[in-house]
């Protein structure tokens, strides 16, 4: 018999709103949003930089055992290091 009481809410403290969002978005469409579309639907934390948020991507496609949210963290990552590398040379 279903239960006809679904107000019980699941508190996940462990991970910011943002990177949870991302998350649910790679689980249902094996794709990361744009950091546009990301922050567009709700008052969640827009001073998260990209870069935070795929290290905490990372973190989370860990714990969940999201393989091919790993590797999409980890390549965007690699990009953007070998940009910050880049303009740190030509200075």
């Amino acid at each position: 018999m279903v239960e006809s009481n679904c107000s019980k809410c699941i508190v996940i403290d462990d991970m910011k709103a943002l990177v949870f969002r991302a998350m649910l978005h790679f689980m249902y469409t094996d794709s990361v949003p744009d950091m546009d579309d990301l922050v567009s639907g709700g008052n969640l934390d827009m001073n998260m930089p990209c870069t935070a948020l795929y290290q905490h991507l990372l973190v989370a496609a860990h714990r969940y055992a999201l393989d091919g949210l790993k590797i999409l963290c980890v390549e965007r990552l690699c990009t953007m290091i070998q940009l910050i590398l880049l303009c740190l040379l030509l200075l």
